[in-house]
């Protein structure tokens, strides 16, 4: 009964047609149960927490995910954050062979709004890849800076040779902790 009140309200809406005011009760009184369904609910606790302003934070005791361009914010300790975005992964200069099984790819890692500087080294970062198996990350070009200073914004490339198929990009400030994962999937065909 009710899904054949939302599929009629649903036409009525498309076809921008009146519907009769019993109708408009019935379908205002499955929709209002519905959203007072979902309202009721938890999120599941494997989604990501949101701050406020909806952007995931992390920490060493409850890491943060997101995906490409998506900002997250990796709280270290207190008073110690940044806003962190990775872009990537970007294929290798030229062509990669159709079903060529792994690639060196590359990620760029954008730090901003950090509150006090941080220590960068290239053994804060690796990928895990579907499989489960830990690729090392390296600096693409330049060096690392050895610190994110406070207030500015510092972008770095990081690239590791990784199979086709999903994985993560993961930050462990400390080294052991990761505080912030970045979902990824590496399309080699």
């Amino acid at each position: 009964m009710k899904r054949t009140t939302l599929t009629v309200a649903f036409a009525a809406a498309c076809s921008k047609q009146e519907t009769a005011p019993s109708e408009q009760a019935a379908t205002s009184a499955a929709s209002s149960s519905a959203a007072e369904q979902l309202s009721s609910r938890t999120m599941p606790s494997f989604l990501p927490s949101h701050t406020p302003q909806g952007i995931p934070t992390g920490s060493a005791k409850e890491p943060a995910m997101s995906y490409q361009g998506m900002p997250l914010v990796a709280q270290l300790d207190p008073g110690v954050s940044a806003k962190v975005v990775v872009l990537g992964p970007e294929p290798p200069s030229g062509d990669t062979k159709a079903g060529e099984e792994s690639a060196d790819l590359t990620w760029q890692i954008t730090f901003s709004e950090v509150t006090k500087d941080i220590p960068l080294s290239p053994s804060q970062f690796n990928i895990q890849d579907g499989t489960g198996a830990f690729h090392t990350m390296s600096p693409k070009g330049d060096p690392l800076p050895k610190t994110i200073k406070a207030g500015r914004t510092t972008s770095v490339k990081m690239h590791a040779v990784v199979p086709s198929g999903d994985g993560m990009v993961r930050w462990a400030p400390d080294g052991k902790h990761v505080v912030a994962l970045w979902d990824y999937i590496a399309e080699l065909d």
